[in-house]
């Protein structure tokens, strides 16, 4: 079902949003480059490595400082979650040879849809975000099984991929398409364990 639904919405976001936003941010490229540096900066710390292990680390240490196998559990899902993610966006961008807005408005690709082969180089990786799919991975099982930690992450999750596509590094449909597959495999992740922590609970009372 979530596959589904983000299919529908990378189409539209292909066929009717793209192109309008690129021409609009591109009216403000050129003049507001202060954007595009904090932009880079969120980007830099929204990384897999920076972001995804900071959680799992801290998740991780306090779970285990509290003796609690259910927080060490959701760090490890967590970081699996956003590790096939971004493994997956990672590869499919290297396949499909998508240029970067930036890309396009630096006039070394035509428009958007100037798709070339595969493993082209970093500038012709925009389909889909990465950045978008590991961090949304790894927020999805927080978010589901632990809301009161979820919640604040989800929120930073947005916010690095907001931070992609106003820094001009993606397009509409490849945020979707990277929100998409986080959700995919976050919620795969995330929804056992909320289970077991129903379970949990239960048994406490």
């Amino acid at each position: 079902m979530i596959l589904a639904v983000g299919v529908v919405l990378v189409g539209v976001a292909y066929f009717w949003f793209d192109r309008p936003w690129l021409d609009y941010a591109g009216s403000w490229w050129r003049t507001t480059p202060q954007r595009g540096n904090i932009c880079a900066w969120i980007s830099t710390y929204g990384d897999f490595f920076p972001f995804n292990l900071t959680i799992f680390a801290a998740l991780f240490a306090w779970g285990r400082l509290k003796g609690s196998r259910f927080l060490m559990r959701l760090a490890v899902v967590s970081l699996l979650s956003g590790a096939l993610a971004g493994g997956v966006a990672l590869i499919t961008k290297s396949l499909s040879g998508r240029p970067r807005p930036l890309t396009v408005l630096r006039h070394k690709a035509t428009n958007s849809n100037d798709f070339r082969r595969p493993f082209h180089g970093a500038a012709w990786e925009s389909f889909p975000s990465g950045h978008t799919a590991s961090s949304i991975g790894a927020a999805v099982p927080l978010v589901l099984a632990a809301p009161e930690i979820g919640v604040p992450i989800a929120c930073l999750s947005v916010g690095i991929g907001a931070s992609r596509l106003a820094g001009l590094n993606h397009y509409p449909s490849d945020i979707i398409a990277g929100a998409t597959l986080g959700l995919f495999f976050g919620f795969r992740g995330g929804w056992s364990l909320r289970t077991l922590r129903g379970r949990l609970r239960s048994r406490e009372r």
